[in-house]
């Protein structure tokens, strides 16, 4: 959920394609992999159905334009993204990052941080953005009603 576990490199080949030796530092995501492949592909995402069956609808923005383009913009600042495992809990928009983690990982209540100017995530900002931290609360309970999350009543026992 921190940012040790979720800034990662990714290391992209496309033979005869692309800006070679290229770094971006765009924020992209797992869900976004899948549409960047359909679209490298040139192939339509299912929807909400695939040979009659139901499916999930793909929540992921394709980066394909990243490949080409290291400069290129793939998620807005202005776009909330969110996520939880275990009952651990996030949400980022641009530099903004809201984080919950359960003792003693964490403090069991929201912490927010700015991720450009404190990539480790040691100074909590909440007391100094309530606003921020509300908003970013916000968006993380749209994105828990919008996927069915259900939260523990307590920690895992490991």
């Amino acid at each position: 959920m921190t940012e040790g576990g979720t800034r990662v490199p990714a290391i992209i080949n496309q033979k005869g394609k692309g800006v070679a030796g290229s770094i971006s530092a765009e924020y992209t995501t797992v869900m976004d992999i899948a549409p960047t492949l359909l679209e490298l592909a040139r192939l339509t995402p299912p929807g909400t159905s695939y040979r009659q069956r139901p499916v999930y609808e793909m929540h992921g923005t394709s980066f394909a334009s990243l490949l080409s383009d290291p400069a290129s913009e793939v998620h807005a600042d202005s776009e909330p993204i969110a996520w939880e495992l275990i009952g651990r809990r996030a949400a980022k928009r641009g530099r903004w990052k809201l984080l919950w983690l359960e003792l003693p990982h964490g403090k069991s209540e929201w912490e927010l941080f700015d991720i450009r100017a404190d990539p480790g995530e040691t100074k909590d900002l909440s007391g100094e953005y309530p606003e921020i931290r509300d908003s970013l609360i916000a968006d993380w309970e749209e994105y828990a009603e919008r996927n069915g999350v259900i939260l523990r009543d307590r920690p895992p026992p490991y």
